[in-house]
């Protein structure tokens, strides 16, 4: 799993975005109009969640969350 991080101006992260590969993080990026930033993936969820690009569904290690 992969996060796509969106700063403001001063640096400060505002927003980080799941996606379930790098291929949607860049997908995510150009249709967005962000900079793609290299590689940041590698990531494990607690529980599931959607992809922003293609909202498939990233598999948490404890899967679904239950309300």
């Amino acid at each position: 799993m992969h996060y796509v991080m969106i700063d403001n101006n001063e640096g400060e992260l505002i927003e980080a975005i799941p996606v379930c590969s790098d291929s949607c993080h860049r997908q995510y990026c150009e249709v967005n109009e962000l900079e793609y930033g290299g590689v940041n993936g590698c990531h494990e969820l607690e529980y599931d969640d959607f992809c922003g690009s293609c909202e498939s569904v990233i598999v948490g290690t404890l899967g679904a969350y239950v309300y």
